[in-house]
């Protein structure tokens, strides 16, 4: 009994020592669960299903669709300038039309037009308004229609070629009825889009293109909203050309071909800012409207060309180019692309190949697609470097000191 006794102690005395020896180490650190850091996930590859682009930083990223189909609509807007120093021109305008319009007949082209004016009083922002209410994108009737807007105006292909031309021209020529100084023929396109469904319904149809032609001896805010004419009127938002493309695409879902042709001051055409200065008001050249004739590949003339037969010819070409519109093979983009788009077509058409050029906002086609192929177009931008307009607004030097600086310029 001693003996076991004896070793059960010996037993107990060594499991003391073993246990002072186990304390005497130093502090036993336990870690809780939450401190684990467990191993990191794989990454998703940069490209999962190529093609595609991985967008490298300072760039945004966009992609857009194209749809064709087979069209021989063209829905044509004439935006006149009504402004004072612009009578004369406008007599030119309607004259040679007769051509125009049937140019556009032996084409075949099922057209329609309508016709607003430069005059977008009073927006908010608008100066030199008085009492005076613009046409705002409204489609406008011969001078003295009462009510004065309204898509009862749409001109449409009758069959009758000379009533057509009888009419345009009773519409374009507005005699004494004049507008403001503060012309924005781009904010009236934007506005003319934004009554779609209401004032201006049944103009832009469905399956149709959308040409434009501007006729201004002025820029968009008579200078393109570099204040060279005293007018302290910035552009906004509806007075640029860019957002205007973005606008079109937008609204009918990349459906709808669009041309801006211009009859303008050709920037730097600096005898023809001479012309159309003059104490009675001075011009400026279009820029603005000369950059969205470019993004969109309409045509530009020059509004100094004033012999019948040379401002005819003029618009033969325009003609020219809006004919060539429902069989376009080009592809305007939103924004103008930083490296070279990825292309795609559905259904797949294995014979057609597009090519971009740097620094454009367009992509042409080899041949166009069929009817109801859809071009899908992915790219990064760059927004702080898009062209939005130029910065080239000259003034014609004589002009300078022949117009008061709080005075609009052709008013």
């Amino acid at each position: 009994m001693k003996e076991i006794c004896l070793k059960t102690l010996v037993c107990i005395l060594s499991l003391g020592f073993t246990l002072t020896a186990l304390t005497s180490c130093g502090p036993v650190k336990f870690y809780t669960q939450d401190k684990i850091t467990p191993p990191a996930p794989t990454p998703p590859p940069a490209c999962p299903v190529p093609p595609c682009i991985v967008t490298p930083p300072g760039l945004t990223h966009t992609a857009q669709e194209q749809r064709f189909f087979n069209t021989n609509k063209v829905d044509i807007l004439v935006i006149t300038d009504n402004s004072r120093s612009m009578t004369e021109e406008q007599k030119l305008l309607s004259s040679p039309f007769n051509g125009f319009i049937g140019n556009l007949n032996s084409a075949g082209i099922d057209w329609q037009i309508g016709v607003t004016t430069t005059d977008v009083c009073s927006q908010s922002d608008s100066i030199g308004c008085g009492s005076g209410v613009g046409a705002n994108g409204a489609f406008i009737g011969p001078v003295g229609s009462n009510p004065s807007t309204g898509n009862q105006y749409i001109i449409k292909k009758s069959g009758n070629q000379a009533g057509d031309e009888q009419l345009f021209a009773s519409t374009v020529q507005r005699g004494t009825d004049l507008g403001s100084g503060d012309e924005r023929g781009l904010y009236a396109l934007n506005l003319a889009i934004d009554k779609r469904l209401n004032e201006n319904a049944g103009f832009f149809r469905d399956n149709s293109a959308l040409a434009v032609v501007l006729l201004s001896d002025e820029n968009e805010r008579s200078d393109g909203g570099t204040n060279q004419s005293g007018q302290l009127a910035p552009l906004s938002g509806y007075d640029m050309p860019q957002p205007l493309v973005a606008k079109v695409n937008s609204t009918w879902n990349g459906e709808k071909p669009f041309q801006f042709n211009s009859i303008i001051i050709k920037p730097d055409d600096q005898a023809c800012l001479n012309t159309n200065s003059t104490t009675e008001g001075r011009g400026f050249y279009g820029t603005v409207y000369n950059d969205l004739s470019n993004l969109t590949s309409g045509a530009v003339g020059s509004i100094c060309e004033t012999s019948p037969g040379a401002f005819a010819e003029m618009l033969k070409k325009i003609a020219s180019a809006i004919q060539q519109l429902p069989n376009s093979k080009t592809i305007i983009l939103n924004n103008i692309p930083a490296a070279q788009p990825v292309i795609s077509f559905v259904p797949a058409q294995p014979g057609i190949t597009a090519s971009w050029v740097p620094g454009s906002n367009r992509i042409e086609l080899s041949q166009r697609p069929g009817d109801g192929v859809v071009v899908h177009v992915e790219y990064d931008y760059d927004a702080k470097a898009q062209k939005v307009t130029t910065a080239q607004n000259k003034v014609a030097p004589a002009a300078a000191s022949q117009v008061s600086n709080n005075t609009p310029s052709d008013l």
